[in-house]
């Protein structure tokens, strides 16, 4: 994966900063299924995270969701049940 590195300032740099921190690249992977695990321990088990702001999302958001044999679903406007893949189901439907 090439990433490229713009050599123009949108934001002058702080004088604090060395060069050699200059062109340094933060890159983090995000884990995919770390939104469907609080739904999950939620509509399963009633378990909710202990921060107030996490915890009302949770609810709001579990409303729409539906936990059958193993599998998340989220409920469509229509009313249809629409499966919520992993990542290898995910890779699989694209080919």
């Amino acid at each position: 994966m090439t990433i490229p590195v713009c050599s123009r300032w949108v934001v002058p740099p702080n004088e604090e900063d060395s060069e050699e921190n200059a062109n340094a690249i933060c890159a983090l992977e995000i884990d995919d299924e770390v939104w469907r695990e609080p739904i999950i321990d939620y509509v399963e088990h009633g378990k909710l995270p202990s921060d107030l702001r996490h915890k009302t999302k949770i609810r709001r958001r579990a409303s729409r969701f539906l936990y059958y044999n193993g599998t998340l679903h989220q409920r469509s406007f229509l009313g249809l049940r629409l499966r919520c893949l992993d990542l290898e189901e995910e890779k699989q439907v694209m080919e």
